[in-house]
């Protein structure tokens, strides 16, 4: 295939071929135009000197990773050298002194052609487009990475639009047959392959319809019509999240319309449902103690699923519950975990927690002000009984900041975006509650959606349009350092560990250390550590397997070998299979639930050492 020689207008397009990038009978050719945004301040401003490509998987570092350093002359027809385990490819464009771009595309099945947008890093780079969505629409991430909008208000009615903007691309597309309802105070989730979108109702007073859609999601999926389903009760301004096993829980909301919260007619709903996508078929799942309009749902990487905040009768909520299948119980119901009499928004990151943040509304405007931010972390049970603790986090330089968001970034940071309270200027901010660090970042919108997605960007919506952002461009693919440092690691908080120049070292029990974005098949895992600790090999599908290091002896459940002298410990992973080894002792055992790509970290108790990790894929 021809290409250009520049690196916009048309675009640059690569070929990767020659049966690469995927297994016999699946895709063996993918095609991918490179894109920019039309902001000045995100173009390069001239052309571009080099592309770097770069192919990432279930490879090992000997593996060629970097398979073409590309040129404006020298641009070949077919870059033809990826490794055939191929799942991902980053691309490094630079004007050389002056402007670098980075992109990240995830190979779905039959990809065969897409795009892959350069992004400045740590920029908040606007998009020409008008692609809007104010906060009665309902906003989410497809697996693919492209970003859904359904419904909301337009032109001051609630509307039947979905629209959808894919990974890599600057314009959206819209589906061909709208929504089969008007729907405003719905949700939006992505579950596998599919998009569900859930109740809402006509307008900001009417009553809540009973009815959810179900779009595949990959390319051709804005010409498929939805499939229809029924709840087991209308509901809108309610909470929904992905269940390991891959349904949809709903919970709270109310049913009849509350332009304003709750009221005599609009009685905050305490029931659950779960949809399950493939069916399109929905089932009671339980009641909540209390009933609750726009809770907070939230799936943990450990598999623990929480629901929290919203507004009862009363005024806003303080209490945390945790579904357990079929049930609701109350975490911690004697401690006070979150800001009571505030409203709470809020988002997972790594390492079983979620960060929260206490809204109030100032006077006199009557606008949302962060006034607080909480990181409640899942104690795992080895330590005691399961349990959630808290820390707050300083809030420095975000004093004060109106209209906030959050989000969590796939490096184990979050980002906190709102308005300046003096100018209403744009602001946001990096956050680290691991390392206690708050850094300004650029803004260029003050948004009222923050979607994380697939290709490691995060979408900026408001009224008026949408934002892109790269902070960093991590997959679940990239090759771990040779040495990991405290920076390339996700702590659970500030006050849980102290870094003693290269060792990090546990200030109290279940001490939580994630390696972030990662996820690995086979692998090597090797450590030295003072005192007990964890491993733990993280799934998206359910409770961790986790490795006990404790004393004389190591190894998981049923499968312990005896430590027989200091020294390093090494963990090999192949399938379903570890082979652990220390101290002169191995032994090789099949564990359950060991099936996927897993994501590792370790728990520590008080006064535990880590002096060295490093990870390898094999």
């Amino acid at each position: 295939m021809g290409r250009s020689a520049r690196f916009w207008g048309p675009g640059l397009v690569l070929v990767c071929a020659a049966h690469a990038c995927a297994p016999e009978g699946q895709r063996t050719e993918t095609t991918l135009r490179l894109r920019l945004v039309e902001s000045s301040d995100c173009r390069p401003p001239s052309a571009v000197d080099a592309v770097t490509v770069e192919a990432l998987g279930d490879f090992p570092p000997s593996d060629e990773r970097t398979v073409e350093v590309l040129g404006p002359s020298t641009v070949p027809g077919v870059v033809d050298r990826f490794p055939a385990e191929t799942l991902a490819m980053r691309l490094d464009a630079a004007v050389f002194g002056a402007w670098q771009g980075t992109g990240v595309r995830v190979l779905a099945e039959g990809d065969e052609q897409s795009s892959v947008l350069l992004l400045p890093p740590e920029r908040s780079c606007p998009l020409r487009e008008p692609i809007a969505a104010d906060q009665t629409a309902a906003v989410a991430a497809s697996e693919d990475g492209a970003v859904w909008i359904a419904g909301g208000r337009v032109d001051g009615n609630a509307s039947r639009r979905l629209i959808r903007l894919p990974s890599g691309e600057t314009s959206a597309a819209s589906l061909d047959e709208e929504m089969a309802l008007r729907r405003e105070g719905a949700t939006a989730h992505g579950v596998g392959a599919r998009m569900v979108i859930v109740g809402g109702a006509q307008g900001a007073n009417g009553a809540a319809h009973d009815t959810f859609e179900v779009y595949p999601t990959g390319e051709g999926a804005m010409a498929t019509m939805a499939t229809l389903g029924s709840l087991q009760t209308p509901r809108r301004d309610h909470a929904a999240t992905v269940l390991p096993g891959g349904r949809l829980l709903v919970v709270g909301g109310v049913a009849a319309g509350a332009a304003d919260g709750v009221s005599e007619e609009a009685v905050p709903l305490a029931s659950a449902e779960v949809i399950d996508p493939d069916s399109s078929e929905s089932e009671a799942a339980g009641s909540l103690p209390i009933g609750l309009v726009r809770p907070q749902a939230m799936t943990l990487d450990d598999g623990t699923v929480l629901v929290f905040g919203g507004v009862t009768q009363n005024g806003p909520s303080a209490r945390i519950f945790e579904f357990l299948g079929d049930i609701f119980v109350e975490a911690s119901p004697e401690q006070e975990l979150l800001p009571a009499g505030e409203m709470l928004i809020a988002a997972p990151l790594p390492g079983a927690r979620v960060l929260v943040a206490g809204v109030r509304a100032a006077d006199p405007d009557g606008e949302s002000v962060l006034s607080s931010l909480t990181v409640l972390r899942r104690v795992p049970p080895f330590l005691g009984q399961a349990a959630l603790e808290f820390d707050l986090v300083d809030l420095e330089a975000m004093t004060d900041l109106r209209q906030p968001r959050i989000v969590g970034l796939p490096d184990g940071r979050a980002l906190v975006t709102g308005a300046a309270a003096d100018s209403g200027e744009p602001r946001a901010f990096r956050v680290d509650v691991g390392l206690g660090r708050v850094e300004e970042a650029d803004a260029s919108r003050v948004p009222v959606h923050l979607v994380a997605r697939s290709d490691a960007t995060v979408a900026e919506i408001d009224a008026e349009g949408t934002s892109l952002r790269l902070e960093r461009a991590v997959t679940h693919f990239d090759n771990p350092p040779a040495a990991l440092l405290a920076e390339d690691l996700s702590l659970d908080a500030a006050a849980s560990w102290m870094i003693a120049g290269a060792d990090l070292v546990a200030q109290r029990n279940a001490a939580r250390v994630d390696i972030p974005a990662l996820r690995l098949a086979s692998f090597s895992l090797s450590f030295e550590a003072r005192g007990p600790l964890e491993v733990l090999f993280v799934s998206e599908r359910g409770s961790p397997v986790r490795v006990n290091v404790r004393g004389a002896t190591i190894g998981p459940s049923l499968c312990e070998i005896e430590r027989l002298q200091a020294g390093p410990v090494s963990i090999q992973r192949e399938d379903s299979a570890l082979t652990i080894s220390a101290g002169g002792a191995s032994r090789t055992c099949v564990v359950e639930g060991l099936s996927e790509r897993v994501g590792l970290a370790f728990v520590a108790a008080t006064g535990t050492a880590i002096e060295s990790l490093e990870v390898v894929r094999e």
